[in-house]
């Protein structure tokens, strides 16, 4: 084998040429099903929503999130208010997000990709926590479940009013223990879905903002097909040009052992032929 591989000498850029491109066609090849995942889970299940952060959020929904963590300055620093005040000077944004018109937002600041995964990490369980006092069965068992501990006086003032109204007016320290209630309930019954599930929460909200989710879903897609795309067309090539420098290296080297053979049987080259 090493005496066959001596007679590679002269084309040993093409053999390493050949390696390299072996691996680019491997990578290519392991990485595509990677990408037909993305389609699946992110594309079509989470609506081409990559991350449970919201790029933009209504100032309402934010106000109600903060209640129920304890270091607001942790999810606030990624963030800008945009007021809706004089906005009607600037069309764009109020066609980009038309809740602008009558709401406060506060928008995404441009952070890195490992500032946006600790965003991500902080604000899943308050966004969903967030969203559930909101709907309608929960908001009126959690009342329900307030009233019951509180004098005759204060449920009567409370009766009328929405529950985050209610948990505006309660000490922090029995908001705290709700959270922590519903946090573990979370954990129970959602487990380790708690990103997908929190994903839904953003996609409603971006519908509530006026922002076309469907336009999000199909650019998303269409981002990740043109990659696949590329990929593929990666390995072809690669391919492509395996086959021909094998085919021009086990030329040569046919030649060469050829060569040999006629000068050490003959006595000659068969050059001279």
């Amino acid at each position: 084998m090493l005496k066959l591989l001596k007679n590679l000498k002269k084309t040993w850029i093409s053999v390493v040429f050949i390696v390299i491109l072996l691996c680019v066609q491997a990578w290519a090849d392991l990485t595509l099903p990677a990408y037909t995942s993305k389609i699946v889970n992110t594309g079509i299940q989470a609506g081409g929503i990559e991350h449970v952060s919201p790029e933009v959020i209504r100032a309402s929904t934010m106000e109600n999130l903060l209640m129920l963590v304890t270091n607001k300055e942790e999810i606030l620093q990624y963030y800008t208010k945009r007021s809706n005040t004089g906005v009607e000077s600037n069309q764009n944004n109020v066609k980009q997000y038309p809740i602008l018109k009558t709401e406060d937002i506060y928008q995404l600041k441009d952070i890195t990709k490992e500032q946006r995964n600790e965003l991500d990490a902080i604000i899943a369980k308050p966004l969903m926590i967030a969203s559930m006092l909101t709907q309608e069965e929960t908001e009126e068992a959690l009342k329900a479940q307030i009233l019951e501990n509180v004098t005759q006086e204060q449920k009567m003032a409370m009766a009328n009013r929405n529950l985050i109204e209610i948990l505006k007016n309660m000490p922090k320290e029995e908001v705290t223990r709700l959270v922590e209630s519903l946090n573990q309930a979370i954990d129970e019954n959602v487990g380790t879905m708690v990103e997908q599930a929190s994903i839904s929460v953003v996609k409603e909200e971006y519908k509530a903002i006026g922002i076309d989710t469907d336009a999000i879903q199909n650019r998303y897609i269409i981002k990740i097909g043109l990659q696949m795309l590329v990929i593929a067309l990666i390995s072809m090539i690669s391919a492509i040009s395996i086959m021909f420098l094998s085919s021009r290296v086990a030329a040569f080297l046919g030649k060469t052992l050829r060569d040999k053979v006629f000068k050490k049987v003959l006595g000659f080259s068969r050059r001279r032929i």
